[in-house]
């Protein structure tokens, strides 16, 4: 039987798996050449790279980790319709900052609820757990985004990313316990 935390890293595994490979496709169609979607990738990865460190003490410090998922979650949400819009540089280089720097504090959060829900000594096993499911997630936008973009265009992709952060959020708040 699949518990709340395998589901919650298939459906977080769908939201950011969902928007990176397309995005350069993305950018690419509406017309940027291959220079400013090189550094359009490269900001959101600096973001990333930034946010490191300090993700890891948030993570540490804050009691509410479920909060700070959803809340990280809302940021990847919050890029994804910046991209929908208008794209101008200013929209996808904001987009790619809120994408980029939430991405280092949802992995270790999930780690952070798993241990506070199993326990160190089941850590292990459950952590495992988690990355088969997480492994599972990162297939289906493969085939979800592309299908959309197919039948709806480019802008869908970013709808479907948007849209898969609901079962994300619903499965770290679906059963509350005491270590969070």
């Amino acid at each position: 039987m699949c518990g709340r935390l395998e589901w919650l890293n298939f459906f977080l595994a769908d939201v950011q798996t969902g928007l990176g490979p397309f995005l350069a496709a993305y950018l690419a169609s509406s017309g940027w050449n291959p220079g400013s979607v090189g550094y359009v990738l490269t900001f959101g990865g600096f973001g990333r790279v930034a946010m490191q460190t300090p993700a890891g003490a948030v993570i540490d410090a804050v009691h509410r980790k479920r909060t700070l998922l959803a809340v990280n979650l809302g940021f990847l949400v919050a890029g994804a319709l910046l991209l929908m819009g208008h794209l101008s540089p200013l929209r996808a280089y904001s987009a790619q900052f809120l994408i980029g720097s939430s991405g280092p504090f949802l992995g270790p959060t999930v780690a952070a609820i798993t241990l506070g829900i199993v326990g160190a000594a089941a850590f292990d096993n459950s952590f495992g757990k988690n990355q088969a499911f997480n492994a599972a997630g990162m297939s289906s936008p493969h085939c979800l985004s592309p299908m959309s973009a197919y039948q709806f265009g480019y802008r869908a992709i970013f709808v479907v990313a948007a849209l898969l952060a609901l079962p994300a959020a619903g499965s770290a708040f679906f059963h509350r316990s005491e270590a969070d």
